[in-house]
């Protein structure tokens, strides 16, 4: 009986001494990094998110007060209302799967799923019209950023992964618009050999937007975390780097006027948020 009881006692100590490891591990990066990086930006406003939106992928905005959002896994389409911080509507435009990004064409929603299937969403207040392209690449990419380029009539759009580990180029494919097609070729490059890129591991895009006033696009790197400014050519400006501890699952930018929102996913214990965020130039 003894014996159990030591045997007991030693695996609950070694439990505790696993637990405070592990603990020290994931906590160290909230209470050190502050000291070893100098962050570029301000987080100006914020609230938490709702349940239902634990997993934003991709939003914008409707107007100064409302969002319309995808939830990865969710095929609806959420209208939430900053002012009153509540889903106004949930609106059905496909099955389950890994939806990424979001753009709007005046009255008409674009979905970009990962595996390359847009989803045009027209009516989408009323009967909820949907039709489906399907970009088929060999071998396949995995798409996140989608943005409309209103100049070039054009949907942008940013995949997460390099088609090959030597490449020195990310491509941004297109959907033409009036053409309802995507075109194969890419429509722009970012160099990767770039100086921006020095000292970075592989830039992985999570989500495209542009700044209405400037021009400059913003890709965002949910994975390591960082902002990437490039210019009207997509030619990399400079990267911000976003802190762990404020923002440990980036995944979704939106601009309204000149402000920038950005949306975290549910991680570390934090709960699901969306930012106001503003950048140091």
């Amino acid at each position: 009986m003894n014996m159990f009881k030591n045997l007991l006692g030693v695996k609950v100590i070694l439990f505790l001494i696993i637990a405070v490891i592990a603990s020290i591990i994931i906590m160290k990066d909230f209470f050190i990094e502050k000291e070893k990086e100098n962050y570029r930006y301000e987080l100006t406003e914020s609230q938490a998110l709702p349940d239902d939106l634990e997993e934003i992928s991709g939003m914008l905005h409707l107007d100064e007060n409302r969002l319309i959002a995808v939830q990865d896994e969710d095929g609806y389409l959420f209208i939430y209302n900053l002012n009153t911080r509540s889903i106004e509507d949930k609106i059905k435009f496909g099955p389950g799967g890994d939806y990424e990004s979001i753009a709007k064409v005046q009255d008409t929603i674009y979905v970009m799923r990962s595996d390359g299937k847009l989803f045009e969403i027209s009516d989408v207040f009323g009967s909820v019209n949907v039709n489906t392209f399907s970009f088929d690449t060999n071998p396949r990419y995995n798409f996140e950023g989608l943005h409309y380029d209103d100049s070039k009539n054009l949907l942008l759009i940013a995949p997460k992964y390099k088609l090959k580990k030597s490449s020195d180029v990310k491509p941004i494919f297109g959907f033409d618009l009036s053409q309802k097609q995507f075109i194969p070729q890419p429509v722009f490059e970012i160099n990767l050999k770039n100086t921006v890129f020095e000292n970075h591991p592989e830039f992985m895009p999570a989500s495209l937007t542009q700044d209405p006033q400037s021009g400059d696009f913003y890709m965002l790197d949910g994975r390591h975390r960082r902002l990437l400014l490039l210019d009207s050519n997509f030619e990399p400006k400079t990267i911000y780097k976003l802190s762990i501890s404020e923002l440990p699952q980036p995944e979704s930018l939106s601009f309204y006027g000149d402000d920038m929102y950005i949306s975290t996913e549910a991680d570390r214990g934090i709960l699901q948020h969306i930012y106001k965020i503003e950048l140091d130039k």
